[in-house]
């Protein structure tokens, strides 16, 4: 019992450190895409694989862990709030849809669901910062980008399930 809790946090680190590494390459990443601000969510990735392995509470914790850590490291505290309520929104559908469990959704129609909670939770908190206008003419292109981007993240998970299901005694995914 006391073995499978530290395998389990030790996963837990892992995709934590593997989503800040995620989310330090998108950030490199950001300056060669044709929109400002746009990003693929590719530390998301991490924390959908986390929620689908391990379960919610899992994944939760990596997700905000990892806003919090990259607030430490390289943010501002608007970044923070744009980060959490982008990050807490996505986890919301993810839990929904339960990692595309139900209703037939699928793991890239879950990811694209999460692409789209994440931009809307940020421009929600983008309305406090810069007002109305510019986030309604930035919502909807980043909306419909949102959809692609969830499909990309959506097939790097379906490779990363593929994979653990040869790794031995990963865990047992929690209700």
């Amino acid at each position: 019992m006391r073995s499978q809790a530290n395998r389990r946090l030790a996963y837990d680190a892992a995709f934590l450190a593997l989503s800040l590494i995620l989310s330090y390459l998108e950030s490199l990443l950001s300056g060669f895409l044709p929109i400002p601000g746009l990003k693929l969510g590719l530390p998301n990735v991490a924390v959908m694989a986390v929620f689908c392995l391990f379960g919610k509470k899992d994944a939760l914790a990596v997700s905000l862990l990892r806003c919090f850590v990259q607030f430490l490291l390289f943010g501002s505290a608007p970044a923070l709030l744009l980060s959490l309520s982008g990050a807490l929104l996505s986890f919301f559908v993810l839990f929904l849809a339960d990692c595309g469990r139900r209703r037939g959704i699928g793991v890239i129609g879950a990811s694209v669901l999460s692409a789209a909670a994440h931009i809307t939770g940020q421009c929600a908190v983008a309305l406090l910062f810069y007002g109305f206008l510019p986030v309604l003419f930035y919502y909807p292109t980043m909306l419909a980008l949102s959809a692609p981007s969830g499909i990309v993240t959506g097939v790097l998970l379906v490779l990363i399930l593929r994979a653990a299901e040869r790794i031995p005694g990963k865990g047992e995914r929690t209700p």
